[in-house]
């Protein structure tokens, strides 16, 4: 999945080639396990990138950028993302609709434990039939929903990130998740040509005033 672990840009004399066979080899695996709109717009911006520097024929920011180590962190953030969308579209809040721990170890993408990560932090499991399952509680949920807007964001180097196409990959209301990206200390902007919802992290941060109880008549 990754390059071997000797290997060093700034020794490579053939780095544009080689990156283009990562990602190809990448696309590819992604695809094969089902990589929704997410996880193909971050990899074409990635790419987009690449060609940029490529073109302009800019070889140092090329090593800096598809370095080893960043190539390596870059996958590990996407395949984690991915396996989280995954694990929030296989594992039900509801009681009686639990998925197997077999059955998510088909269909993630990442080592095995991303699933124990995304299992013990988003979700609790037992044994039902003699088979580990998972299943999560709505708070479990909206937690697993905000780390995903956050990881997304990371991944896109903290540039405005668009919810449409989130929501769509985890079948979820917009408006929605614009509620957990506003918790979260994100600004709702709208692209009105394209009718997209925007969620960029406010400098400096800030966070919703808490709502006031209403007092007793």
């Amino acid at each position: 999945m990754f390059p071997d672990s000797s290997y060093n840009s700034d020794n490579d004399p053939d780095i544009e080639s080689n990156i283009k066979a990562a990602f190809t080899m990448w696309q590819q695996f992604l695809h094969e396990k089902g990589a929704g709109l997410t996880i193909t717009y971050l990899m074409t911006a990635k790419y987009s990138i690449f060609e940029k520097y490529s073109n302009e024929k800019n070889t140092k920011k090329l090593k800096k950028k598809f370095s080893y180590t960043a190539l390596r962190s870059y996958m590990i953030c996407i395949l984690l993302l991915h396996d989280a969308i995954i694990y929030y579209n296989q594992v039900s809040s509801n009681e009686w609709k639990r998925s197997s721990h077999d059955e998510l170890k088909q269909v993630v993408a990442g080592p095995k434990g991303v699933l124990f990560f995304l299992g013990s932090n988003y979700g609790h499991n037992d044994k039902r039939e003699g088979m580990k399952v998972y299943v999560r509680s709505k708070q479990e949920t909206e937690k697993l929903l905000i780390f995903i807007i956050i990881l997304y964001t990371t991944i896109n180097n903290y540039d405005a990130i668009n919810l449409n196409i989130l929501g769509q990959d985890l079948t979820y209301k917009v408006d929605k998740l614009q509620g957990l990206a506003r918790e979260s200390g994100f600004k709702i902007s709208k692209n009105k040509e394209d009718n997209i919802y925007l969620a960029e992290l406010s400098v400096p941060l800030t966070f919703p005033e808490p709502r006031k109880k209403r007092g007793k008549a």
